[in-house]
């Protein structure tokens, strides 16, 4: 018996059973995140009382979320570019939503905030502000890019045409969140980051 090949048999089983083992981990379906099992399953409401899923809808190459209130100046000012990514990109198969954060908003304010600014008409009301903790928004206009597992791979502002309250560029030169859209839809890999927005603070129910 050569007893110099043992411990080398016993180091190469050792080695198969290893990746073995980290092949039956990884293809685990317990491998997922809380968080991701949590936002594919979060519910807001409509303007008709109904509950309403954004991961529900077949979500494509992921679940946009904009947050915006009725009150919020610089929020309004983005109407224009946010009927173009809905637009654009609802027809290239993501799901985009709009987000009013608060529940003390009247239902008929936030119908003539709707039909004032020509607003998209997919709009969640996130009364218990589920989907903020979840986005890890903090005020408004801010947008957060779900894919479509739930997995959060940006949060932050739409572009840098505001630098500051009262400080802003005649043009955006960084369109963020239109950038991470074109990367999704063109299938690259995209990693998780974020970006400061400036807006209106959400006020954080108690």
């Amino acid at each position: 018996m050569n007893l110099r090949a043992v411990p080398m048999k016993v180091y190469g089983t050792l080695l198969v059973l290893s990746v073995i083992v980290a092949v039956v981990f990884f293809q685990s379906p317990h491998s997922s995140s809380p968080v991701e099992s949590v936002a594919t399953t979060v519910s807001g409401i409509d303007l008709e009382g109904n509950s309403v899923r954004p991961f529900a809808r077949n979500p494509g190459f992921g679940v946009v979320l904009i947050f915006i209130r009725v009150d919020c100046p610089i929020s309004n000012k983005y109407a224009p570019e946010i009927r173009r990514l809905h637009e654009e990109f609802t027809a290239r198969g993501f799901s985009l939503w709009l987000v009013y954060p608060d529940s003390e908003t009247p239902v008929t304010e936030l119908r003539t905030h709707q039909q004032e600014f020509e607003l998209p008409k997919d709009v969640i009301r996130d009364t218990e502000q589920t989907l903020v903790a979840l986005s890890q928004v903090t005020v408004t206009p801010e947008a957060a890019v779900f894919l479509p597992d739930g997995q959060l791979v940006y949060h932050g502002r739409i572009d840098n045409r505001h630098v500051d309250f009262g400080s802003s560029r005649p043009e955006a030169t960084e369109q963020n969140l239109r950038y991470v859209l074109e990367q999704l839809a063109n299938g690259k890999t995209v990693t998780p980051s974020s970006t400061q927005a400036v807006g209106c603070y959400i006020n954080r129910n108690k």
